[in-house]
């Protein structure tokens, strides 16, 4: 008897790709909770060139959005992160 993975989140329909607002980011800034309510910063980075010209690695992190949702809702953001993180590893040690 197959065991089936049980599945708390509901199913979500998929819109059509072209009606989503995609935005990329290069990372997460910060995340706050105040009153069930969770804030996501992100930011995108670009690289700082010294005055010198010495070809040292740096980068300016500027926040550039921020996605407000119900603490609740980082419930959920979990859930779907340790799913991939477990199908990513399954799919490396094969």
């Amino acid at each position: 008897m197959e065991k089936k993975e049980e599945n708390s989140t509901p199913e979500v329909t998929q819109p059509q790709a072209n009606l989503i607002d995609e935005m990329y980011v290069d990372g997460t800034a910060s995340i706050s909770i105040r009153q069930n309510v969770a804030k996501i910063d992100f930011y995108q980075a670009s690289p700082i060139m010294s005055k010198d010209g010495a070809d040292e690695k740096r980068e300016f992190r500027k926040i550039s959005h921020r996605l407000v949702l119900p603490v609740t809702g980082l419930a959920e953001i979990r859930e779907i992160l340790d799913k991939i993180i477990k199908q990513t590893q399954e799919n490396t040690s094969k």
